[in-house]
């Protein structure tokens, strides 16, 4: 192994980090609102059950952290075990390196998975915050519909007995609103 195979990894987990910090800056921000008192995410019904999930999620990108900062430092040690020659050590270390990369890696996938999980209890919630109203409205204008179809087919019956029918169409009432 030379020296470049090591170095190439260094942009990469450079950019991991970077990744991995938005992430937390992310988390940190959304946590901060929830539990600040008197905040509207503080009270949902599922505030409780999504805080859970950001503690397990920050926990999760301090092992993604760990095991990057990690994988640094091996691959550091790579190149400088490469630079002394002492080539069967460095294979080892960079293999060590790459453990814990895969490691890291394998962290943010659990935390993406939960952050998902996450996400999902809060379009439930949005769900019920927004639906509601709305399916309440269209219950209540089918209701208004099926009154005024009643009325119109009683007044209807009641206007042609016994009466033979006119040319004028009928007059139409329109329902009274709640």
């Amino acid at each position: 192994m030379d020296i470049t195979t090591p170095a190439l990894l260094f942009p990469a987990i450079s950019l991991l980090f970077v990744a991995y910090t938005n992430r937390l800056h992310s988390l940190s921000v959304l946590i901060r609102a929830m539990t600040t008192k008197g905040s509207d995410e503080s009270k949902t019904k599922h505030a409780d059950e999504q805080l859970n999930i950001l503690e397990k999620r920050v926990i999760y990108i301090r092992r993604m952290q760990v095991f990057g900062v990690m994988s640094f430092i091996f691959n550091l040690m790579t190149i400088i075990l490469v630079y002394l020659k002492y080539y069967i050590l460095a294979n080892y270390i960079f293999g060590f390196g790459l453990l814990m990369l895969s490691g890291s890696l394998f962290f943010a996938l659990l935390e993406t998975i939960i952050s998902t999980k996450a996400l999902d209890i809060h379009l439930k919630n949005y769900k019920s915050w927004v639906l509601s109203p709305i399916l309440s409205a269209i219950k209540h204008t089918i209701s208004n519909m099926i009154e005024f179809a009643t009325c119109e087919v009683i007044w209807l019956g009641e206007s042609t007995v016994g009466m033979r029918q006119t040319t004028s169409p009928p007059i139409i009432f329109l329902p009274r609103s709640p």
